[in-house]
């Protein structure tokens, strides 16, 4: 639609109709399209045609990431692309033990919880198997705000220090 700025754009197809619709001005940087796939047949697509994939913990839990990363790199060949083009993003839903003792039942698994130190190790370890890139906390229990400040200013550096200074290591022994 973008390409036809200053134009207009008409569309007819087996679901959708736009007609005669003037864009407005196209943006000043590509914009990435993320699926939030779950089926095999969707992975796949999303391999071959998306930026990105983004799902949560309480959707697909992590012992099911190996499987999923083989249908996106799947979908990815097929469209001739390196697999590593497909971004892979995390809905983390749990939450961050705060304070010694603090403890909360979940019912509901794919919950992440630990202290910060622990999900410092749990991200590391998501991107370094999974290649996870992007990550989004949702806080499920406890002092929600506290969490996302610990999150996002002591969780996410030390996350972004320990895999710089992995990657480093194995720059220095190629």
């Amino acid at each position: 639609m973008w390409d036809h700025a200053g134009g207009r754009f008409s569309y007819s197809g087996g679901f959708y109709k736009v007609g005669e619709l003037v864009p407005g001005p196209a943006p000043a940087h590509p914009i990435p399209l993320w699926f939030g796939a779950g089926g095999p047949r969707m992975l796949r697509l999303t391999g071959r045609m998306a930026d990105g994939w983004l799902v949560g913990t309480i959707y697909v839990p992590p012992q099911q990431l190996p499987e999923v990363n083989t249908l996106l790199d799947e979908g990815a060949a097929q469209a001739g692309r390196n697999p590593s083009e497909v971004r892979r993003g995390y809905n983390l839903f749990g939450a961050i033990k705060l304070r010694a003792g603090e403890s909360y039942q979940f019912n509901r698994p794919g919950l992440v919880l630990g202290t910060p130190a622990e999900w410092v190790e749990t991200l590391v370890r998501y991107h370094l198997e999974y290649r996870h890139d992007a990550f989004i906390f949702w806080p499920v229990a406890g002092d929600e705000e506290a969490q996302i400040k610990v999150f996002l200013n002591e969780i996410m550096p030390e996350v972004r220090k320990q895999i710089r200074e992995i990657q480093e290591k194995e720059a220095q022994v190629e």
